[in-house]
Order: C-alpha cells, then structure tokens, then sequence
C-alpha cells in the first residue's frame, strides 16, 4: 500500500465515524443507561426472532444445516455445517449486543432516544455483502435486522 493509499484509507475511516457521531448527535442518543429490564425484553425478543428463522430456514431444507444453541442466558450461538461457519452472540449488561464470528464481528450499540432503546450497528471485521443490505457501518438497526445480519454472518460470508 502507498502512503497515498494509506492517508486516504484514513481519511475515509475517519469521516465515517464523524459521520457516525454526527448521527448519534442528530437522533439525540445520551449514553446508555438501560434498565435491565428494558435490555431483558429486547435480549429476549432478538434470541425468539433468531430461533423461529433458523427454524424456518431449516424447514426448508432436506437436513438441517444451521444448528441454533443457548448455552448461558445472556449468550446464543449458531453453526453452519454446510460452509464450517459460526458466531457467538451476547448482551452485554448495558445492552450492548457482542456478535464474533469466523466470517464476520461486530456490535450493536444500544443508544437511549427519548424512552426507547435503539441500537446502531458496528461492524470490526469487513463483510461487503452486510454493508449493501444495511447501509453503513453506525446506521441504526431494528431488532429484525439485528436478528438479519447475525444469521448472514454465519450463511453468507
């Protein structure tokens, strides 16, 4: 890589995440100071949503090839047999959700915007398939799609 390509690389990174702040500031987020409550309900409503799809996704086929488990309550994984592929997911106490993954990682920042709970999507390892679906990397993302792009980390690499 030249220096021209490195200095602009970080050009672009760095107005991404102005870009990212400038949107944290326009939508009002305040950090986050979440009730557990609040985290629980939402925790348990993306760990429902994922659970129906990777069984309709396996409905679909002639065996079985995402395996879904729980092994903590604050923690969910999912297994692709077909490509060798996983991704570990967990709420963090402030709502924070951590996915790791062998094809992608990230997080979902959870944000308070008035009395609701959102969260804004960070992506730590490059996945170019995820950035078309979704935009880019600080945008903020419903339940649903958080639910979407931790089942295509471990399907579509």
């Amino acid at each position: 890589m030249t220096n021209g390509d490195f200095v602009k690389e970080m050009q672009r990174t760095l107005q991404t995440q102005q870009e990212h702040e400038d949107l944290a500031v326009r939508n009002n987020f305040s950090s986050p100071k979440v009730s557990e409550k609040t985290v629980q309900r939402n925790w348990g409503a993306i760990v429902a949503w994922v659970e129906e799809r990777v069984a309709e996704i396996n409905q679909g086929l002639p065996e079985p090839l995402l395996r879904y488990a729980k092994p903590k309550e604050e923690e969910f994984d999912i297994t692709n047999r077909a490509a060798t592929m996983s991704v570990i997911v967990r709420v963090e106490p402030n709502g924070d959700l951590v996915y790791k993954g062998t094809a992608a990682s990230g997080m979902f920042s959870a944000q308070i915007a008035g009395d609701e709970l959102r969260y804004s999507w960070e992506r730590t390892t490059p996945t170019p398939s995820m950035r078309v679906t979704f935009g880019t990397v600080g945008v903020e993302v419903t339940l649903e799609e958080i639910g979407e792009l931790i089942i295509r980390s471990v399907v579509t690499p």
